[in-house]
């Protein structure tokens, strides 16, 4: 079992994480790399949607990481 040898569970998560993001970064860029206009950003209700849920999520973690056993 992988959390044997690697005990730190949020150290897992947050690697596991970023992991994946970058990976779709690579498989965005493989994909769309003829239409540079998906990463175009606008100040409309999509990039308002993306800030929240990153700042609730980060509201969240910090929550449950108090209440942690």
């Amino acid at each position: 079992m992988i959390l044997k040898s690697y005990p730190a569970k949020l150290s897992l998560a947050a690697l596991m994480c970023i992991m994946g993001a970058v990976e779709s970064t690579i498989l965005t860029f493989a994909v769309e790399r003829a239409n540079t206009a998906v990463w175009s950003v606008y100040f409309d209700v999509r990039l308002l949607a993306a800030v929240y849920g990153v700042r609730n999520s980060q509201v969240r973690a910090k929550l449950f990481s108090k209440f942690a056993v």
